[in-house]
């Protein structure tokens, strides 16, 4: 049987500090209002914002809308906090940002894939996978149907590893990395940490 490692909770979170380094690395960042009521867990449409989520508005009636909903986090412009005289988001954090849906792609590039207890299957390693008894899989990974993971492999934490994904023998592949459909990782690769690898890519081959 395959070695579980990491037996810790699954840090589905994201931190007002974490979108703040994100926005600035990408110079999209100008202020942010407040602080958020309810931890921030997911990226969302406005009509079907919770209390949880992140929700992005570029225009002032889509503003008005999520300010309704009282989300964990808004994402909007200088111009539609000046518009509706905002000083507080209440319940919500306020990121204001020069550009919304440039900041929308960066945010979900970086943070949707960690939604991985929405995943839809009742068991983090797919009763379908071929996982070779020696290889280390933390407790949080996700491991999705016909994955193969080959010998002495090391999966760390929040790893999702899709479908049809091959990750061939001591093979290390570090925190919150993605492995995307049908790819395949090559003997003895090494993946850092928040590595997205793209569907039908092959990584290391010789």
């Amino acid at each position: 049987m395959n070695k579980n490692i990491g037996e810790q909770n699954r840090p589905d979170q994201i931190t007002p500090e974490q979108i703040t380094i994100e926005l600035k690395a990408h110079g999209l960042f100008i202020d942010q209002i407040g602080l958020p009521a309810s931890p921030i867990e997911t990226l969302a449409a406005i009509e079907s914002a919770g209390p949880r989520d992140l929700v992005f508005a570029d225009k002032k009636d889509f503003l008005t809308t999520a300010l309704a909903k009282k989300p964990a986090a808004i994402v909007t412009s200088e111009a539609l906090v000046r518009a509706l005289e905002l000083t507080t988001g209440k319940t919500s954090v306020i990121f204001v940002v020069t550009n919304v849906p440039l900041a929308h792609a960066h945010l979900k590039t970086r943070f949707a894939g960690r939604q991985f207890s929405k995943s839809g299957w009742p068991n983090s390693i797919h009763p379908s996978c071929i996982v070779h008894p020696s290889a280390e899989i933390a407790a949080t990974a996700v491991i999705a149907p016909r994955a193969v993971i080959g010998a002495n492999v090391k999966i760390a934490s929040d790893v999702r590893v899709m479908a049809g994904a091959v990750v061939e023998n001591d093979v290390t592949i570090g925190e919150q990395s993605i492995l995307h459909p049908n790819c395949v990782v090559g003997y003895g690769s090494v993946i850092g940490r928040e590595v997205t690898i793209g569907s039908g890519s092959v990584i290391g081959s010789e």
